[in-house]
C-alpha cells in the first residue's frame, strides 16, 4: 500500500 502512495506522490511532485 505504501508503495502505491509513493508512486502517486512521485507523479504529483513531477506535476508540481
Amino acid at each position: 500500500m505504501e508503495s502505491k502512495y509513493q508512486a502517486s506522490e512521485n507523479r504529483i511532485s513531477s506535476c508540481k
